[in-house]
C-alpha cells in the first residue's frame, strides 16, 4: 500500500533531487539553490523538481546537460551563479 502522506511514501520525491541530482535549497523557497550533479547520479536522466517559483528542470545525457532555472530564482553550479533561464552545464 502506497500512502503519499507519510515520509516513507514521499521520500523519493525528496531524496532523488537532493542526493542524486544535487538540487538543494540554499535560501528559503529555492530563491537560491545548488545544482551540482553527484557522481552517483545515472548517466542519463531527466528531473523536474517543483519550487514555489516554478519547476527546476535538469536533463543529462553523459557528461553534458541542460539546467532550467525558474524566474525569481538563481542556481549555484560549480561555484558559478546562474540566473533564470536554460543553461548548458556539465558534471
Amino acid at each position: 500500500f502506497q500512502d503519499w502522506t507519510h515520509a516513507w511514501g514521499a521520500a523519493p520525491a525528496n531524496l532523488i533531487p537532493r542526493y542524486l541530482c544535487g538540487i538543494r535549497p540554499l535560501k528559503p523557497g529555492f530563491q537560491l539553490f545548488s545544482a551540482d550533479v553527484l557522481a552517483s547520479a545515472p548517466e542519463s536522466f531527466v528531473l523536474r523538481a517543483p519550487t514555489p517559483c516554478g519547476q527546476i528542470e535538469m536533463a543529462f545525457d553523459g557528461l553534458q546537460g541542460n539546467l532550467t532555472v525558474p524566474e525569481g530564482t538563481k542556481a549555484l553550479h560549480k561555484g558559478i551563479l546562474l540566473d533564470a533561464g536554460t543553461h548548458r552545464v556539465s558534471r
